[in-house]
Protein backbone atom coordinates (compact mmCIF):
# COMPACT_ATOMS: atom_id res chain seq x y z
CA UNK A 1 0.00 0.00 0.00
CA UNK A 2 1.51 3.40 -0.94
CA UNK A 3 2.35 5.82 1.87
CA UNK A 4 1.43 9.49 1.92
CA UNK A 5 3.33 11.81 4.27
CA UNK A 6 1.27 14.45 5.89
CA UNK A 7 3.40 17.53 6.20
CA UNK A 8 1.14 19.20 8.75
CA UNK A 9 1.26 16.58 11.48
CA UNK A 10 4.35 14.67 10.35
CA UNK A 11 2.47 11.32 10.32
CA UNK A 12 2.20 8.80 7.52
CA UNK A 13 -1.36 7.66 6.62
CA UNK A 14 -2.34 4.81 4.33
CA UNK A 15 -3.92 5.76 1.05
CA UNK A 16 -7.17 3.93 0.54
CA UNK A 17 -7.28 4.31 -3.19
CA UNK A 18 -4.76 2.98 -5.69
CA UNK A 19 -4.44 5.04 -8.78
CA UNK A 20 -2.91 3.36 -11.81
CA UNK A 21 0.04 5.02 -13.53
CA UNK A 22 -2.05 5.93 -16.52
CA UNK A 23 -4.25 8.13 -14.36
CA UNK A 24 -1.33 10.42 -13.54
CA UNK A 25 -2.07 12.38 -16.71
CA UNK A 26 -5.29 14.35 -16.64
CA UNK A 27 -7.57 14.32 -19.77
CA UNK A 28 -7.34 18.04 -20.29
CA UNK A 29 -3.59 18.36 -19.96
CA UNK A 30 -0.93 16.95 -22.22
CA UNK A 31 2.71 16.36 -21.37
CA UNK A 32 3.72 19.31 -23.46
CA UNK A 33 1.28 21.64 -21.76
CA UNK A 34 2.35 20.37 -18.37
CA UNK A 35 6.00 21.08 -19.14
CA UNK A 36 5.18 24.47 -20.61
CA UNK A 37 3.27 25.54 -17.52
CA UNK A 38 6.00 24.37 -15.16
CA UNK A 39 7.59 27.15 -13.17
CA UNK A 40 8.74 25.95 -9.79
CA UNK A 41 7.30 22.77 -8.28
CA UNK A 42 6.49 22.48 -4.63
CA UNK A 43 7.85 18.99 -4.25
CA UNK A 44 6.49 18.54 -0.77
CA UNK A 45 2.88 18.70 -2.20
CA UNK A 46 3.37 16.12 -4.94
CA UNK A 47 1.43 13.00 -4.08
CA UNK A 48 1.70 9.80 -6.09
CA UNK A 49 -1.94 9.12 -5.27
CA UNK A 50 -3.11 12.62 -6.18
CA UNK A 51 -1.04 14.04 -9.06
CA UNK A 52 -2.68 17.43 -8.99
CA UNK A 53 -1.26 20.36 -7.04
CA UNK A 54 -4.26 22.32 -5.91
CA UNK A 55 -2.30 24.82 -3.81
CA UNK A 56 -1.22 26.98 -6.74
CA UNK A 57 -3.88 25.84 -9.13
CA UNK A 58 -1.37 24.19 -11.47
CA UNK A 59 -1.26 20.61 -12.60
CA UNK A 60 2.10 18.90 -12.76
CA UNK A 61 3.08 15.43 -13.79
CA UNK A 62 5.78 14.10 -11.49
CA UNK A 63 6.91 11.54 -14.06
CA UNK A 64 7.49 14.22 -16.64
CA UNK A 65 9.24 16.34 -14.07
CA UNK A 66 11.62 13.52 -13.38
CA UNK A 67 12.19 13.02 -17.13
CA UNK A 68 12.84 16.71 -17.73
CA UNK A 69 16.45 17.46 -18.62
CA UNK A 70 16.37 20.61 -16.53
CA UNK A 71 15.64 18.67 -13.38
CA UNK A 72 18.36 16.05 -13.67
CA UNK A 73 20.61 16.12 -10.64
CA UNK A 74 23.99 17.51 -11.47
CA UNK A 75 26.93 15.26 -10.84
CA UNK A 76 30.07 16.74 -9.40
CA UNK A 77 33.38 15.65 -10.83
CA UNK A 78 35.53 13.71 -8.50
CA UNK A 79 38.97 14.94 -7.66
CA UNK A 80 40.55 17.91 -5.99
CA UNK A 81 38.98 21.22 -6.64
CA UNK A 82 41.20 24.21 -7.17
CA UNK A 83 40.79 26.97 -4.68
CA UNK A 84 40.73 30.43 -6.03
CA UNK A 85 43.22 32.76 -4.51
CA UNK A 86 41.66 36.06 -3.67
CA UNK A 87 44.13 38.90 -3.62
CA UNK A 88 43.04 42.12 -2.08
CA UNK A 89 44.01 45.35 -3.77
CA UNK A 90 44.56 47.06 -0.44
CA UNK A 91 48.19 46.94 0.64
CA UNK A 92 47.41 47.03 4.35
CA UNK A 93 45.12 44.00 4.13
CA UNK A 94 47.91 41.67 2.94
CA UNK A 95 49.41 39.16 5.30
CA UNK A 96 53.15 39.37 6.06
CA UNK A 97 53.84 36.52 3.63
CA UNK A 98 51.80 38.15 0.84
CA UNK A 99 53.15 41.69 1.25
CA UNK A 100 55.40 42.71 -1.62
CA UNK A 101 59.10 42.71 -0.90
CA UNK A 102 61.02 45.95 -1.05
CA UNK A 103 64.30 45.82 -2.96
CA UNK A 104 67.56 47.03 -1.45
CA UNK A 105 67.85 49.81 -4.02
CA UNK A 106 64.34 51.03 -3.16
CA UNK A 107 65.21 51.00 0.55
CA UNK A 108 68.33 53.09 -0.13
CA UNK A 109 66.30 55.54 -2.15
CA UNK A 110 63.75 55.78 0.67
CA UNK A 111 66.53 56.39 3.19
CA UNK A 112 68.06 59.05 0.95
CA UNK A 113 64.69 60.72 0.61
CA UNK A 114 64.31 60.70 4.39
CA UNK A 115 67.79 62.17 4.89
CA UNK A 116 67.17 65.02 2.46
CA UNK A 117 66.42 68.19 4.23
CA UNK A 118 68.29 67.22 7.40
CA UNK A 119 71.31 69.16 8.61
CA UNK A 120 74.63 67.30 8.82
CA UNK A 121 77.68 68.04 10.94
CA UNK A 122 79.71 68.93 7.86
CA UNK A 123 77.43 71.92 7.29
CA UNK A 124 79.01 73.57 10.33
CA UNK A 125 82.51 72.03 10.46
CA UNK A 126 84.88 71.51 7.52
CA UNK A 127 85.92 67.95 6.68
CA UNK A 128 89.59 67.34 7.43
CA UNK A 129 91.63 64.36 6.39
CA UNK A 130 93.43 62.52 9.14
CA UNK A 131 97.16 63.23 9.36
CA UNK A 132 97.81 60.06 11.29
CA UNK A 133 100.38 57.70 9.80
CA UNK A 134 100.49 53.96 10.30
CA UNK A 135 103.28 52.28 12.22
CA UNK A 136 104.51 50.43 9.14
CA UNK A 137 104.69 53.67 7.18
CA UNK A 138 106.70 55.35 9.94
CA UNK A 139 109.14 52.44 10.09
CA UNK A 140 109.52 52.47 6.32
CA UNK A 141 110.17 56.22 6.32
CA UNK A 142 112.71 55.86 9.12
CA UNK A 143 114.53 53.14 7.18
CA UNK A 144 114.60 55.33 4.09
CA UNK A 145 116.18 58.16 6.11
CA UNK A 146 118.85 55.83 7.52
CA UNK A 147 119.63 54.39 4.11
CA UNK A 148 120.04 57.88 2.67
CA UNK A 149 122.32 58.93 5.56
CA UNK A 150 124.53 55.83 5.17
CA UNK A 151 124.90 56.10 1.42
CA UNK A 152 125.59 59.85 1.67
CA UNK A 153 128.06 59.36 4.59
CA UNK A 154 126.15 61.78 6.78
CA UNK A 155 127.93 62.74 10.04
CA UNK A 156 126.05 65.86 11.08
CA UNK A 157 125.95 66.89 14.74
CA UNK A 158 129.28 65.29 15.69
CA UNK A 159 132.60 66.74 16.84
CA UNK A 160 135.96 65.15 17.70
CA UNK A 161 137.33 66.09 21.14
CA UNK A 162 140.51 65.05 23.07
CA UNK A 163 139.88 63.63 26.55
CA UNK A 164 142.52 63.39 29.25
CA UNK A 165 143.48 59.81 29.93
CA UNK A 166 141.70 58.19 26.97
CA UNK A 167 142.57 60.21 23.91
CA UNK A 168 140.15 61.18 21.21
CA UNK A 169 136.39 60.95 21.47
CA UNK A 170 133.19 62.28 19.86
CA UNK A 171 130.58 64.57 21.38
CA UNK A 172 127.16 65.61 20.12
CA UNK A 173 126.71 69.16 18.86
CA UNK A 174 122.92 68.76 18.81
CA UNK A 175 120.35 66.61 20.55
CA UNK A 176 119.46 63.13 19.31
CA UNK A 177 116.19 61.35 20.01
CA UNK A 178 116.04 57.73 21.10
CA UNK A 179 116.35 55.43 18.08
CA UNK A 180 117.69 58.18 15.82
CA UNK A 181 120.58 57.48 13.46
CA UNK A 182 123.87 58.91 14.77
CA UNK A 183 126.72 57.68 12.54
CA UNK A 184 127.98 54.70 10.56
CA UNK A 185 130.78 52.52 11.87
CA UNK A 186 132.63 52.63 8.55
CA UNK A 187 135.63 50.46 7.59
CA UNK A 188 136.73 47.53 5.45
CA UNK A 189 134.11 44.78 5.17
CA UNK A 190 136.07 41.50 5.22
CA UNK A 191 135.42 37.82 5.86
CA UNK A 192 136.07 36.09 9.15
CA UNK A 193 139.28 34.28 8.06
CA UNK A 194 140.73 37.51 6.66
CA UNK A 195 139.86 39.30 9.89
CA UNK A 196 141.73 36.70 11.94
CA UNK A 197 144.82 37.16 9.80
CA UNK A 198 144.74 40.93 10.31
CA UNK A 199 144.11 40.50 14.02
CA UNK A 200 147.35 38.51 14.42
CA UNK A 201 149.25 41.26 12.62
CA UNK A 202 147.73 43.98 14.80
CA UNK A 203 148.46 42.02 17.97
CA UNK A 204 152.18 41.93 17.16
CA UNK A 205 152.37 45.76 17.11
CA UNK A 206 151.25 47.64 20.27
CA UNK A 207 150.70 50.79 18.22
CA UNK A 208 147.53 49.42 16.66
CA UNK A 209 144.28 50.02 18.50
CA UNK A 210 141.15 47.83 18.67
CA UNK A 211 138.96 48.81 15.73
CA UNK A 212 137.64 45.43 14.52
CA UNK A 213 133.95 44.58 14.82
CA UNK A 214 132.72 41.01 14.21
CA UNK A 215 129.10 40.16 13.35
CA UNK A 216 126.92 37.61 11.52
CA UNK A 217 124.83 38.53 8.48
CA UNK A 218 122.71 36.00 6.54
CA UNK A 219 124.36 33.11 8.42
CA UNK A 220 127.85 34.29 7.44
CA UNK A 221 130.57 35.74 9.67
CA UNK A 222 131.89 39.17 8.72
CA UNK A 223 134.10 41.84 10.20
CA UNK A 224 134.35 45.60 9.74
CA UNK A 225 137.97 46.64 10.13
CA UNK A 226 138.19 50.37 10.90
CA UNK A 227 141.84 50.32 11.95
CA UNK A 228 143.09 52.51 9.13
CA UNK A 229 142.74 56.26 9.56
CA UNK A 230 139.89 57.06 7.16
CA UNK A 231 138.59 60.30 8.60
CA UNK A 232 135.26 58.66 9.48
CA UNK A 233 134.01 59.62 12.95
CA UNK A 234 132.26 56.39 13.87
CA UNK A 235 135.57 54.61 14.60
CA UNK A 236 136.47 57.25 17.21
CA UNK A 237 133.49 56.75 19.54
CA UNK A 238 134.77 55.38 22.87
CA UNK A 239 133.64 52.36 24.90
CA UNK A 240 131.32 52.29 27.91
CA UNK A 241 129.16 49.49 29.29
CA UNK A 242 126.51 52.11 30.08
CA UNK A 243 126.71 54.11 26.86
CA UNK A 244 124.09 56.23 25.14
CA UNK A 245 124.44 54.53 21.72
CA UNK A 246 124.11 50.99 20.44
CA UNK A 247 125.14 49.23 17.24
CA UNK A 248 122.61 48.06 14.71
CA UNK A 249 123.04 45.95 11.59
CA UNK A 250 121.12 46.87 8.42
CA UNK A 251 121.24 45.62 4.86
CA UNK A 252 121.26 47.97 1.88
CA UNK A 253 121.15 46.45 -1.59
CA UNK A 254 122.41 43.13 -0.25
CA UNK A 255 125.37 44.58 1.64
CA UNK A 256 125.57 44.72 5.46
CA UNK A 257 126.29 48.02 7.23
CA UNK A 258 127.03 48.72 10.90
CA UNK A 259 125.46 51.90 12.27
CA UNK A 260 125.14 53.56 15.67
CA UNK A 261 121.74 54.77 16.89
CA UNK A 262 120.82 56.60 20.08
CA UNK A 263 119.78 54.18 22.84
CA UNK A 264 118.24 57.10 24.75
CA UNK A 265 117.76 60.80 24.29
CA UNK A 266 121.16 62.48 23.93
CA UNK A 267 121.71 66.09 24.90
CA UNK A 268 123.86 68.64 23.12
CA UNK A 269 127.52 68.50 24.29
CA UNK A 270 127.22 64.94 25.65
CA UNK A 271 129.95 62.42 24.78
CA UNK A 272 128.86 59.55 22.53
CA UNK A 273 129.63 56.09 23.98
CA UNK A 274 128.69 52.47 23.25
CA UNK A 275 129.60 49.00 24.53
CA UNK A 276 132.22 47.22 22.44
CA UNK A 277 130.99 43.90 23.78
CA UNK A 278 134.41 42.24 24.04
CA UNK A 279 134.75 40.34 27.34
CA UNK A 280 137.63 38.03 26.49
CA UNK A 281 140.52 37.73 28.96
CA UNK A 282 143.10 38.55 26.30
CA UNK A 283 141.27 41.70 25.23
CA UNK A 284 140.73 42.85 28.81
CA UNK A 285 144.40 42.17 29.60
CA UNK A 286 145.48 44.23 26.58
CA UNK A 287 142.85 46.94 27.13
CA UNK A 288 141.85 47.24 30.79
CA UNK A 289 139.35 50.04 30.04
CA UNK A 290 137.00 47.41 28.51
CA UNK A 291 135.92 46.61 32.10
CA UNK A 292 134.23 50.01 32.45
Amino acid sequence: MPIRRNIENGECQPNQEHTPPSALLTPDSSPSSSIASYEKPDLYTIDPGNPTNTENGNTHNPLLLLKSPSNKPSRKKKGRTKKRRVVSTHRNSLSPKQKPKTSTRQKKNDNNNNVQGQTSVTDYFPVRRSNRQTKKFLEWKRYQDIESAVLNRTEDGLKVVDFNGKGRGVIATRSFKKGEFVVEYAGDLISYPAAKDRERIYASDPGFGCYMYYFVYNSKNYCVDATDESGRLGRLINHSRSGNCRTKLIGIKGRPYLILVASRNINNGEELLYDYGDRSKASIAAHPWLRD
